[in-house]
């Protein structure tokens, strides 16, 4: 199909999605926190991990140019529990169905206009 991306995992690719936007998002020198239930992400922003997927190669890159310009950045890896309610969970299903649907496909990141 002309136009689709192959990605890894829709998953995946939304964990490194949502941090690199968060990271871009970001003010010059400021101390960032970065809160994660995947906790990949951070072996490959940190190069801990091999990146091989080129979109992936691609977020870290961006990633990495983010973090430079920050003061300070801590991941944080959250663990989710079974059963229960918390303001993680909650918002962790709500990115999880945002791109439930593109499952076959990859949209660019785009920041807000």
């Amino acid at each position: 199909m002309a136009g689709r991306r192959q990605s890894p995992s829709n998953s995946v690719v939304a964990e490194l999605d949502g941090v690199v936007l968060g990271l871009e998002d970001c003010r010059p020198r400021e101390r960032v926190t970065i809160v994660s239930d995947y906790l990949w992400t951070a072996y490959y922003i940190n190069g801990w991990r091999r990146v091989r997927h080129p979109h992936l190669r691609e977020g870290v890159i961006r990633a990495r140019s983010s973090l430079e310009k920050l003061k300070s950045a801590v991941f944080v890896h959250y663990v989710l529990e079974t059963g229960g309610e918390c303001a993680f969970r909650r918002w962790n299903a709500v990115a999880h169905d945002l791109c439930q649907d593109s499952s076959s496909t990859h949209l660019p990141m785009a920041r807000p206009s």
